[in-house]
């Protein structure tokens, strides 16, 4: 679906427009998307989202999904 014209009710997806339906969360954005919904990391508008809490962070029109691979180091 992302191949759907964007409109105000998008969710973007690492720079791609998904289609937003009430009560979608996050993990079911990832799984929408054919992605493992307890893989990488995740932010949402900037904002780190735990993997625990994919599943009860809802998502609203126009928010910005992050996916990336966590790097630990020093």
């Amino acid at each position: 679906m992302p191949d759907a014209a964007p409109d105000a009710r998008s969710i973007w997806l690492n720079g791609q427009a998904h289609p937003w339906t009430s009560g979608l969360t996050l993990a079911g954005l990832l799984t929408q998307a054919g992605l493992r919904a307890d893989q990488g990391a995740s932010a949402r508008n900037g904002e780190f989202v735990p993997r625990g809490q994919r599943a009860q962070t809802k998502l609203e029109p126009g928010d910005q999904i992050t996916l990336f691979d966590a790097i630990a180091g020093g």
